[in-house]
This record gives structure tokens, C-alpha cells and sequence, in this order.
């Protein structure tokens, strides 16, 4: 057999495997599982939180049923939606309220932080009233504290608009350095507040992991992070024990694929490791 042919075989397979690569990618999720340990909890005491971000309004399953089954299945105590469940092109917000109703439905605690799509979308009162008439909790500016097994933590909203906010100190509560507490932002750029109220975890999104990424070199570009990102995706550590986490996402935008990149939800186990 030619050389050229040989090439030209093996050109084509590697075409083929990249397509089927961003196939897979792009339509089918996974599972991440991250933990974290804290001395503001109790040994032997948890809290598990998943966490939904960038889902641009794609659709896992019919009605999100593949998606749905895998939360399902996670046991979650809480559930986190840190921005862009929508694209700001979505024009029918019905499927998305489906999935939410049946979150709302499953689980006592979920709660919905803005990101950029929401605010830039025509009818972004309408879909975040919808969220609320639905059971979810809008934390844009706002805090919680729930209570799992006799143990607190709090949960703060820090959405797209506070993001861009100079003043957090109305979020600023004694509570926030005694318990454990984590901020939900939709960018990293959020990490201000965290540092501003010394949260423990800041979980967050907006990059998609760089969407397309490849081996050695990692993501090619990010929103507001530019060409070859540093902080697009994973666990990121902060001072004293502090930790950020950006979430790859389960949608897409601009280009509507995703590349060594895979679609995911994250699953959050944090652990008190306290003797008292």
C-alpha cells in the first residue's frame, strides 16, 4: 500500500474519531465528584450539593429525563444553580420550568444565582419570576442558612448583577466567619466577595471549561478570561483553606459543540472533620 494512501486512510481516521469525540462530548454528561473537609463542621457530618451550571437551555433526555435521573440518583441535599440555565436566545422557557418543577418537587432546598444569558435575555423578569413561582429560591444579593442534622451552613447569592456591585456589606454577618459558608457567583470574577465575606467555597461557572480544549495546551479561550485561560475549569485553592471550584457546564455557546470537554454536573460532598 502507498505511503499517501496509508496517510491519507489515517487522516481520515482521525477525522472520524474527533467528530465522534465531539459528539460524545456535547450530547452525553457525566458525573464530576469533588469533596472538601471543614473544621467548622462536626466529624462524621456532611452536606452533598449538586451543582448545575451553563445548561443553556439544552436538552438531556426527553423533558431532561437522562439528566433528571442522574441527580436523582445522587442523593443530593441541596441543589445549586450557579447561571445560564437559559441562552439569551431562548424563546420557549417551558422546557426548563418542566425540569425545574420537578427539581422543586424532589428536593427542599434549590436555589438560582443569574448569569449573563439570564440578564441579557428579553424576558428576564418573566423567567425569573417563573423560578420563584416554582419553588426556587433567587439568591442574587441574598444569603440563607440550612440546617442538615443540626448543622448550619450558609449559602450566599452573589448573581451577575452583584458581581459587578463595590458594596457586599450588607452580606457581611457574623454568621459568615463562624459557619461554614459558601457563595454561589455565576463568574469567577465573584471571587471578590468571596474574599470580601471569607467564604469557604465559591462555586461558580460562565467558562464552560474553555469548551474545546486539547491535551497539554487545556482550553483555548474562555468568556472575560481570553486565549489559553488559567482558571477555566476545576479546583482552584484561595488562602486559609479556602477553595474555588468552576464547573465546566452542561451547555454550549457561540459554537455549539464541545471538544475533550465533556458535559457534566457536579456532585459536592463537603465534610466536617471537627472534633468536639
Amino acid at each position: 500500500m502507498k505511503k499517501g494512501t496509508i496517510y491519507g486512510r489515517l487522516f481520515a481516521l482521525s477525522i472520524a474519531s474527533s467528530l465522534l469525540k465531539v459528539v460524545h462530548d456535547t450530547c452525553f454528561f457525566k458525573t464530576n465528584h469533588l469533596k472538601f473537609t471543614t473544621n467548622k463542621m462536626p466529624y462524621s457530618s456532611s452536606i452533598r450539593i449538586v451543582q448545575i451550571s451553563d445548561l443553556h437551555n439544552r436538552m438531556f433526555g426527553h423533558n431532561h429525563e437522562r439528566l433528571l435521573e442522574a441527580i436523582h440518583k445522587s442523593h443530593p441535599d441541596v441543589i445549586v444553580l450557579t447561571g445560564d440555565l437559559i441562552d439569551r436566545k431562548t424563546r420557549l422557557l417551558n422546557p426548563i420550568y418542566r425540569m425545574i418543577r420537578q427539581l422543586t418537587n424532589a428536593y427542599e432546598h434549590v436555589y438560582f444565582v443569574t448569569g449573563n444569558h439570564e440578564w441579557e435575555h428579553f424576558a428576564y423578569e418573566t423567567f425569573l419570576n417563573g423560578l420563584k413561582e416554582r419553588g426556587v429560591r433567587v439568591l442574587d444579593g441574598k444569603y440563607v442558612q440550612l440546617t442538615k442534622d443540626g448543622v448550619t451552613i450558609n449559602v450566599v447569592g452573589a448573581g451577575y448583577e452583584l458581581e459587578s456591585m463595590d458594596d457586599v456589606g450588607h452580606l457581611d454577618t457574623p454568621s459568615m466567619h463562624s459557619m461554614y459558608t459558601i457563595v454561589l457567583a455565576h463568574m469567577p470574577d465573584g471571587l471578590r466577595i468571596a474574599d470580601c465575606l471569607k467564604a469557604d467555597l465559591m462555586l461558580c461557572g460562565h467558562t464552560h471549561g474553555g469548551q474545546i480544549r486539547f491535551p497539554l495546551i487545556g482550553a483555548m479561550v474562555a468568556p472575560g478570561q481570553g486565549l489559553f485561560p488559567k482558571q477555566a475549569k476545576g479546583v482552584f485553592p484561595l488562602e486559609h483553606d479556602r477553595f474555588m471550584y468552576i464547573d465546566s457546564g452542561l451547555g454550549t455557546t457561540h459554537l455549539p459543540i464541545r471538544f475533550m470537554n465533556q458535559s457534566q454536573f457536579s456532585v459536592i460532598d463537603i465534610h466536617g472533620d471537627r472534633l468536639d
